[in-house]
């Protein structure tokens, strides 16, 4: 199996590009209005003086969910880091996924040390 013949064809059938900007935008706002937002409960975890604006987004990968139990369609999400600017340390993963259609499913916020 060739997957790079599935990666290619996945980037052009969603504008991978696009998708990815548009949810880097998504998330970047979400920092920045974090009040507003489920972060809120989350900014006690912080490093001391540092806000949720304060910190950098990276891109890491691209999940791809098929075969799922509960006859569920595919997906796939985007995972990015949200890295603290001082040290460089990833502080968070920051999961945005998107049903077979590309549409916007669900978000999650995972501690970066506790997911390993």
């Amino acid at each position: 199996m060739d997957l790079t013949k599935i990666e290619n064809l996945f980037n052009e059938e969603i504008n991978f590009n696009e998708l990815k900007q548009n949810t880097i935008n998504y998330i970047k706002n979400l920092l920045e209005n974090y009040k507003d937002t489920f972060l809120i409960e989350c900014i006690d975890d912080l490093p001391e003086d540092m806000l949720f604006k304060d910190l950098d987004i990276e891109y890491n990968r691209t999940e791809i969910i098929l075969n799922k139990d509960c006859k569920a369609k595919p997906s796939f999400r985007l995972v990015f880091k949200l890295i603290n600017p001082i040290t460089e340390d990833p502080l968070y993963i920051y999961e945005v996924e998107y049903n077979n259609s590309g549409e916007f499913s669900d978000e999650f916020l995972i501690d970066y040390y506790k997911s390993f």
